[in-house]
């Protein structure tokens, strides 16, 4: 089967749909991002802990979403990428690595989930055996 872009229109909208809400939410609350991105922890003042949370579910389905369509149930479906720049899954495990070390809140709540976030804890298993191993 040949490959065209078109190929990759449902991937790619699940991607960015995804990150767009994630994006959404930075804007709307930009004070939200030190949470993901700068290693701050949970907030006390419940109203800002309750959006960083949502937030954090957000990602955690996104990041877990995407881990699906790239390596695991989906994949099948994808076929092989023929064109290198077209397969950002290196990229995307990077990020997702980036993201859960560097925040608290989706550490936790990736932690509190572990049966929605698989890949995701088995991630964050290997950050932090690495840390402290």
């Amino acid at each position: 089967m040949r490959r065209t872009a078109s190929t990759y229109r449902w991937p790619a909208a699940l991607l960015v749909g995804g990150a767009f809400l994630v994006i959404a939410h930075f804007v709307d609350y930009p004070e939200l991002r030190e949470y993901f991105y700068e290693g701050v922890e949970l907030p006390e003042d419940s109203t800002t802990r309750a959006r960083v949370l949502a937030v954090a579910e957000l990602m955690a389905d996104a990041l877990q979403s995407n881990y699906w369509l790239f390596q695991g149930k989906d994949v099948e479906s994808l076929g092989s990428v023929d064109d290198p720049a077209l397969d950002i899954r290196s990229d995307w495990d990077d990020w997702t690595e980036f993201i859960l070390t560097m925040s608290p809140a989706l550490r936790s709540f990736v932690r509190a989930h572990t049966l929605q976030y698989p890949f995701l804890v088995r991630m964050l298993d290997t950050i932090e055996s690495a840390t402290t191993g």
